[in-house]
């Protein structure tokens, strides 16, 4: 396996890249900080439009992280390591990475599908490193960097492993600079994109979409890490996306409400806003989807409760008729997260209201793990379930010795991105590897398996399900739909029933 530069960065040594990261000094963080972390904000236009684990708020005009396991940021500082170990990334193409490249053994076959396996595959990472923003007389890296840094520091890491299963890579690592024209233009001139088998990355919702469509004309295997939106490309069956999207977490969050619970027990809430009250139509289709065909009356529309209080405490919701008395069970499903003031005070309505041997069971999504007003009891008290992409068990002999490696090479605990990468980096190499460069046209074949922080479940989707008569093999995108259902339990998340 071969590694190559950062193309079009000032000159910059993988060594300090690698042992850059946003952490604390806790190997096992908690679930969540005492504050939130936002980070990563729109500037100079680097890497607005975040999708996916960090979502947008409109409220605060910030980025707020979506992770599982976080942790307060500290000053980022170089680390001198010993260059025969780390040799140096350059500007000029190329990259001594300690050994000979490859030997192409073998035979080139194609499948009847059209996917063709080879004795080496080459992959270009295309990452908004920043190389550019970087000013050598000092001693940190771009801030919006960062995470790039240790998303590649975890690809790095995955590459023994494919290396030890035979799998041969000849990967490039590219430097988008978060921008939208250097990133046109880099797939109109750079030739490892041109000549990848397989892409990863990049960031931005815009640039995900240039690559996507770059991706279809060329006929390259693309995977997008971050983006969860499900408009980014159309008739696209070489567009992967890993973080499942909005729409994937409401039916995660339906089916497993479904599979413990009665309809009659179930609420959904929002507020009188677009968004939300468009979700609630998602998750009614939802409970239809997930009906049981035997039972008339699983197919009835959920209880609906929309707030049209605009009050900054929403002091006149009236929560106390949707509670079923008696010591019976309700499940409110709340799809809203972007108002942390709003579930707070729905947190509290439904606290004040519930008598003590009513029973409440709440439903949100991933980003109430980063809320940091909302007391520990009421997340306890209120038997609060969250879906989420990503899940890092400490207590699993394979993370720990993960966590291990990494601290000793690098002297710091990985952060949530590192893991991911690892994860991205073994997953798809393995797949190249077994079924080729079209190899996810038999990823719906694969028995989803642990890796680090998630599984890979990958479902072809069709955004126009009537389109489909049409055209029987109508692929609009690949997205993977595992997703953890975690419950706030002995004041931490854990998953449940995965």
């Amino acid at each position: 396996m071969r590694d190559y530069n950062i193309q079009r960065g000032a000159t910059l040594l993988l060594a300090l890249a690698l042992c850059i990261f946003l952490t604390s000094c806790e190997i096992f963080k908690p679930a969540r900080d005492s504050k939130k972390d936002k980070v990563y904000k729109d500037d100079k236009g680097e890497l607005g439009d975040i999708q996916g684990r960090r979502v947008y708020n409109p409220e605060t005009g910030e980025y707020e992280v979506v992770r599982v396991v976080t942790g307060k940021l500290d000053t980022v500082s170089w680390v001198e390591l010993p260059a025969n170990k780390f040799p140096p990334i350059t500007s000029d193409g190329s990259f001594d990475g300690g050994g000979a490249p490859p030997i192409n053994s073998g035979t080139t076959t194609t499948t009847a599908e059209g996917s063709v396996l080879k004795p080496s595959y080459n992959v270009a990472v295309l990452l908004p490193f920043l190389t550019h923003q970087y000013n050598e007389s000092g001693t940190t890296l771009p801030k919006n960097s960062q995470w790039a840094v240790s998303f590649y520091s975890g690809m790095k890491m995955a590459m023994p492993k494919l290396e030890s299963e035979g799998v041969n890579l000849d990967i490039r690592v590219i430097d988008s600079r978060g921008d939208e024209s250097e990133t046109q233009k880099l797939l109109r001139s750079n030739p490892d994109l041109n000549n990848a088998d397989l892409i990863i990355g990049p960031y931005r919702r815009k640039n995900v979409r240039a690559v996507a469509e770059f991706a279809r004309q060329k006929d390259i295997t693309f995977v997008s890490p971050y983006s969860a939106s499900t408009k980014i490309s159309e008739r696209n069956p070489n567009y992967i996306q890993v973080n499942p999207s909005l729409m994937s977490h409401c039916e995660a969050i339906v089916k497993h409400v479904k599979d413990n619970y009665k309809s009659e027990e179930v609420v959904l809430v929002a507020r009188d806003e677009n968004d939300e009250k468009a979700w609630l139509e998602v998750i009614q289709r939802a409970n239809i989807k997930f009906a049981d065909p035997n039972d008339l009356s699983d197919t009835s529309s959920l209880k609906e409760y929309v707030i049209s209080d605009e009050s900054a405490d929403y002091r006149d919701m009236d929560i106390l008729p949707y509670i079923r008395e008696g010591g019976k069970t309700t499940v409110f499903i709340v799809p809203s997260y972007r108002s942390e003031n709003f579930v707070y005070s729905l947190f509290r309505q439904l606290a004040v209201n519930k008598s003590v041997d009513d029973r409440i069971v709440v439903y949100g999504f991933q980003p109430w793990m980063n809320y940091d007003r909302i007391d520990f009891d009421l997340f306890e008290n209120l038997n609060v379930h969250v879906s989420s992409g990503s899940y890092v068990d400490s207590f699993d002999p394979d993370v720990q010795l993960f966590q291990r490696r990494y601290y000793n090479d690098y002297g710091m605990p990985p952060e949530p991105e590192v893991l991911m990468g690892h994860d991205i980096m073994l997953y798809f190499g393995r797949m190249l590897k077994k079924y080729g460069t079209k190899f996810q046209l038999s990823l719906e074949s694969e028995t989803p398996l642990p890796y680090l922080q998630t599984k890979f479940d990958i479902e072809r989707v069709i955004n126009n399900p009537n389109m489909i008569n049409d055209n029987l093999n109508r692929i609009d995108q690949w997205e993977n739909k595992f997703i953890h259902i975690l419950k706030f339990q002995n004041y931490h998340y854990q998953p449940v029933d995965n």
